[in-house]
């Protein structure tokens, strides 16, 4: 899992494709935590989306930039536009399915 900061985020999530970005801060248990499932989980699928992280706290610009008021917060970017989000821990699972759901949709959309 890729770490961003305020020069790489915008180039990591205008990419094409899915991205994955997790707005955590290195004091936040639920953000590591959420880090550490979603690299399990996501790594066993066939085709992943590309994953970062980024310390909200140490990176303020980029939070404000993006309206992150809940760490963690993990953002579902498609093709540079935010598809979905979630606030606070999230059972792996869940952003499983967002992610596969999101997929989907840029699949029919295509």
């Amino acid at each position: 899992m890729d770490d961003l900061n305020e020069e790489s985020f915008e180039p990591f999530v205008t990419g094409a494709g899915l991205r994955l970005v997790i707005f955590g801060a290195r004091a936040c248990q639920p953000a590591r935590d959420q880090r550490k499932d979603l690299e399990e989980t996501l790594g066993r699928q066939a085709a992943p989306p590309r994953v970062a992280a980024i310390d909200a706290l140490v990176h303020d610009g980029v939070r404000r930039k993006m309206n992150i008021r809940r760490l963690p917060t993990t953002i579902v970017f498609r093709d540079g536009e935010v598809a979905a989000m979630l606030q606070g821990y999230q059972a792996p699972q869940r952003i499983e399915a967002l992610v596969r759901s999101v997929a989907r949709v840029c699949a029919f959309a295509a």
